[in-house]
């Protein structure tokens, strides 16, 4: 539920923009990275989800997300904000088989993310490029 929870911080943060801190909006933001989201799952009563805007002012964020197809408390994400206003950042969703040999094909997929070597490496690639030289 962790994509559920910053998502809605950093919705709430925006919507209450005039009361809140700079630090407390996360105004230098450069990247979400998810994996596993169970945004859609959560939310799927709505009838109409609103994404977050790009906390970053010269709007350079991005939003990557890592879902498997056998996970079921994980989904694509970039079709699911199609209702206006989209948001004002590329989301991408990338398909990967996490899990090991006994887990890929079922649920246990869900706790296979924190090892797969295409999230860490995506997660390092951000990391160096957001540090300053």
């Amino acid at each position: 539920m962790g994509v559920m929870a910053m998502s809605d911080y950093l919705y709430d943060q925006q919507i209450n923009s005039d009361s809140v801190s700079s630090f407390a909006k996360i105004n230098d933001l450069r990247a979400l990275i998810t994996f596993g989201c169970n945004i859609p799952l959560f939310e799927m009563g709505h009838d109409n989800p609103k994404s977050i805007m790009s906390p970053s002012s010269d709007n350079d964020f991005y939003w990557k997300n890592f879902y498997s197809p056998f996970d079921v408390l994980g989904y694509r994400i970039a079709d699911y904000y199609t209702i206006r206003p989209e948001p004002d950042f590329e989301i991408t969703d990338t398909k990967v088989y996490s899990g090991g040999m006994f887990t890929k094909w079922n649920i246990g997929s869900h706790t296979g993310y924190w090892n797969h070597k295409t999230i860490i490496k995506t997660i390092k690639s951000a990391v160096i490029d957001i540090l300053p030289d």
